[in-house]
């Protein structure tokens, strides 16, 4: 377990701390999609079908398309449109009913089931700037707290996040708020390539944390984190610019 912990705080350690400004546009729609077994070339080619079909609608929406690379969820396809208000899902960007048509014809008959999930990102707590630019990779790390320990979890990452910025460690952090549990969360690690993710020392984290808040404090999150984190799991993902609509510059 020490080293579970110790991987979390190296990666990616946070939860929440306060609550997110109201109203603020930082809810994303994602979609995690399975495409039907031996017909992952033919999902990917009528998914591009569907992309150039809505890239010229003239709709507004930014859709970004993610394949995942490594992890228990290996060879699913994640879309997600960010940065909205409550208020922008209850006013598509393109008419429904098209829109319907077009996904009937070329994505539904290659899928073999999809997830969706309404999002929040929690700018509270991350380092990443709000208008950092897309990535070609990114570790996602999925975590499932203990309802139960909620708070100590959160009062944990609270203090690791001062030590992860003061370390120049630039993330996102996603909370589930429908299509999941109430304790499933995401953090989202950019990488510029592969080499990028070459692991660090996880020793070398753990000094840091020690170094701002001491000794004590360092084993104190860690058994708070042991106490709070039920699972958790890491995941690849790869950009897919060629699946994805209005895509902002890299």
């Amino acid at each position: 377990m020490k080293r579970l912990v110790v991987t979390l705080l190296a990666l990616a350690l946070l939860i929440p701390v306060g609550t997110a400004a109201q109203g603020a546009p930082d809810f994303a729609m994602v979609y995690t999609v399975t495409p039907m077994q031996g017909q992952a070339a033919d999902f990917e080619n009528h998914t591009k079908m569907y992309m150039d079909w809505l890239g010229n609608q003239g709709g507004e929406f930014v859709w970004a398309a993610f394949e995942i690379m490594m992890g228990e969820r290996s060879g699913q396809f994640v879309f997600g449109t960010f940065n909205h208000a409550m208020a922008d899902f209850d006013t598509p960007d393109v008419d429904p009913a098209a829109q319907q048509e077009q996904m009937a014809r070329h994505v539904t008959p290659y899928a073999a089931g999809y997830v969706g999930q309404l999002m929040r990102e929690r700018r509270d707590l991350q380092t990443s700037p709000d208008d950092a630019p897309l990535s070609p990779y990114y570790q996602v790390i999925r975590f499932q707290i203990h309802p139960a320990e909620a708070e100590t979890w959160t009062q944990a990452l609270g203090m690791v996040k001062g030590a992860m910025e003061s370390a120049g460690f630039e993330y996102s952090v996603f909370q589930t708020i429908v299509g999941g549990g109430a304790s499933e969360w995401a953090i989202s690690i950019p990488y510029a390539s592969m080499a990028a993710m070459e692991p660090g020392d996880d020793d070398a984290m753990m000094q840091l944390i020690a170094s701002q808040y001491g000794e004590f404090h360092a084993e104190t999150l860690e058994e708070m984190f042991n106490k709070s984190v039920l699972s958790s799991s890491s995941e690849l993902f790869a950009l897919r610019a060629d699946m994805s609509v209005n895509l902002p510059p890299m």
